[in-house]
C-alpha cells in the first residue's frame, strides 16, 4: 500500500491529483466570470488573495529552508554558539569573505539581467 491507497486504487488517485492540479488555469476564470459582473474587476483579485493568502502564511512560517548554503550556515552558526569557538564557518561565509564590494555590486546588478 502506497500513501493509503491500494494498488488497485492508486491510478485513480493519481489522476485525481493531476486533475486538480492542472485545473487550476481553466476553473480561475470560470469561477471569476461569475463574480466579476456581480461586483467588479478587483472582486477576482480578492478571491485569489483569500486564497493564497493563509497559504502563503502557512508556508513561511512552517516550511523549513532547504537551501544547501543555508543549511550549513545555520549549522556553523549551532556550533559556533556551543562550542564558543570562532573557527567553525561554512563555505558561504569564507566565499562571501573574499568577495570585494565590486564584485557583489556587479553580481547584485547582473543577476536580474540574467534571469530574464
Amino acid at each position: 500500500m502506497l500513501i493509503g491507497y491500494s494498488f488497485g486504487k492508486l491510478p485513480y488517485a493519481m489522476a485525481t491529483w493531476a486533475l486538480a492540479a492542472t485545473s487550476g488555469p481553466a476553473v480561475g476564470p470560470l469561477l471569476s466570470s461569475y463574480s466579476v459582473p456581480a461586483t467588479s474587476w478587483r472582486w477576482s483579485s480578492w478571491e485569489l488573495l483569500w486564497l493564497s493568502g493563509p497559504l502563503f502564511i502557512a508556508f513561511f512560517l512552517l516550511v523549513p529552508e532547504t537551501s544547501p548554503s543555508n543549511i550549513l550556515l545555520r549549522r556553523a552558526q549551532r556550533l559556533r554558539a556551543r562550542t564558543g569557538q570562532s573557527c567553525f564557518r561554512s563555505q558561504g561565509e569564507i566565499d562571501q569573505s573574499k568577495l570585494q564590494p565590486r564584485e557583489v555590486v556587479t553580481e547584485a546588478l547582473w543577476r536580474p539581467i540574467q534571469t530574464m
